[in-house]
């Protein structure tokens, strides 16, 4: 969502203005969830119904994989609608480099294989540590294979995000009330099915704090909008993870990359790094909650149905509104029908006596 809002407000190839834009979403997203805190908000993650995530994050998902295929094919710029990506290959496909989509495709199966057959092991770290080895053993980029690239060392400095104006204010607090409510609505699903699978409580005005201080101060040190991740949080519940201990370990790894790990991802692959996203865009696709919701109730199909063509149709930005406006309008609708039930029973029950 980052990308799809500072792509076309800064120069193509400007690295500064769009770390700087990208800081400024983070800091504007963080004051958003911090003011919605302060003003009791935290009950609008309830606004979202299942349906309406279920198709958002299916359409995100697809949008996701459409802004890679430049990547895995080697061929244009980066689409920004899943028509571009689609019309580009339809157009390019003689253009495709061979190496780079054979190279993703491998990364590819092997994270779904892995998942599928091995979930206890983390597929993604094992591709990108074979993905790197065979970089460098075998010269790929030689072959014309895109590399990541030198990058920069030691640790982010600290620096205030600028870079608001008046021809950006609008779309940038757009963009911020957008990832904010997507990202705290994630957030809490996830939070919530893990405690109640450890029978513990979520606090939901706490976790919205959290995530305003996270995106405040990730925002001062050039990074851009952060959240949860249901698939990380799957993986280390799975390890055994049950304190904050574990985050202070990956905080340590993650450091010791920026010190010293830095020319090892500097020969890792850009295709691999596009199958990456793939992956992760393919695990928001939820095929059985579509079938459950197919099999629960048609119109509550329907409506994540509606969600993600409207996604599609309209963009990540726009679809936000769109799925708040679906999740108004279902709740009306099923208030409504609520408001009515008893009604109709009582009359079925005079009519019976």
């Amino acid at each position: 969502m980052t990308a799809a809002l500072v792509g076309p407000m800064v120069a193509a190839g400007d690295r500064s203005g769009s770390i700087a834009l990208a800081s400024l979403m983070a800091l504007l997203v963080g004051l958003v969830c911090l003011l919605a805190a302060l003003l009791k908000l935290a009950f609008l993650a309830d606004l979202l119904s299942q349906p309406i995530l279920v198709g958002y994050l299916a359409g995100v998902a697809l949008l996701m994989i459409a802004g890679q295929m430049h990547t895995l094919t080697g061929i244009g710029p980066r689409a920004d609608s899943l028509w571009e990506a689609l019309e580009a290959l339809v157009q390019r496909h003689g253009a495709v480099h061979g190496p780079s989509l054979a190279l993703a495709g491998l990364a590819l199966l092997l994270m779904l294989v892995l998942r599928r057959w091995r979930p206890h092991l983390p597929g993604p770290l094992l591709v990108v540590l074979l993905a790197t080895a065979a970089s460098g053993l075998l010269h790929l980029d030689r072959q014309g294979v895109a590399m990541v690239g030198t990058i920069e060392a030691g640790l982010p400095a600290l620096v205030l995000p600028t870079g608001l104006t008046l021809a950006s204010w609008q779309p940038l607090m757009l963009g911020a009330v957008g990832i904010a409510l997507v990202g705290y609505s994630d957030n809490m699903l996830t939070a919530r099915s893990f405690a109640q699978r450890h029978g513990e409580r979520i606090d939901a005005s706490k976790e919205l704090v959290a995530l305003g201080v996270s995106n405040v101060a990730t925002s001062l040190f050039q990074g851009f909008p952060v959240s949860s991740s249901n698939t990380r949080t799957a993986l280390a519940d799975a390890m055994g993870a049950r304190s904050q201990r574990y985050a202070l370990v990956a905080l340590a790894v993650v450091l010791a990359v920026l010190l010293w790990l830095r020319p090892l991802l500097a020969l890792f692959p850009r295709p691999v790094l596009g199958a990456l996203v793939v992956f992760a865009a393919l695990q928001l696709i939820d095929i059985d909650a579509f079938r459950r919701l197919q099999r629960f109730k048609r119109s509550e199909f329907l409506l994540a149905l509606v969600t993600l063509l409207g996604v599609l149709c309209s963009g990540i930005l726009s679809g936000v509104v769109v799925a708040v406006g679906l999740s108004v309008l279902d709740l009306f609708a099923r208030t409504r029908s609520e408001v009515g039930m008893p009604r109709r029973r009582t009359a079925h029950l005079m009519v019976h006596r």
